[in-house]
């Protein structure tokens, strides 16, 4: 793909984030993210990097009922850890 000049989304979303990883000052304070059920893990590694490294930093909502596909990925593996933060609404 280097030789025509073009790219994947995927390099796209890693260079971006390595590019925003190692600085102090991100570019938001917080990151809010709709429809988080199917983020891959690339796009997972961008949105957290956006944020200032805080708990409340990233904001991920999201419907596993509609989820439409299985990454086999820890979130806790890209730096997202929301164990003991997150919580399961119930519609009747």
């Amino acid at each position: 793909m280097a030789k025509g000049r073009t790219t994947t989304w995927a390099n796209v979303f890693t260079g971006l984030a390595k590019a925003l990883e190692g600085r102090t000052a991100k570019p938001f304070d917080h990151v809010l993210i709709d429809e988080a059920q199917d983020p891959a893990p690339v796009e997972l590694r961008f949105f957290n990097a956006l944020a200032l490294a805080k708990a409340d930093g990233l904001f991920l909502a999201g419907d596993i009922g509609q989820r439409i596909f299985l990454h086999p990925y820890s979130w806790a593996s890209l730096g997202v850890d929301v164990r003991g933060r997150w919580y399961t609404r119930k519609v009747c």
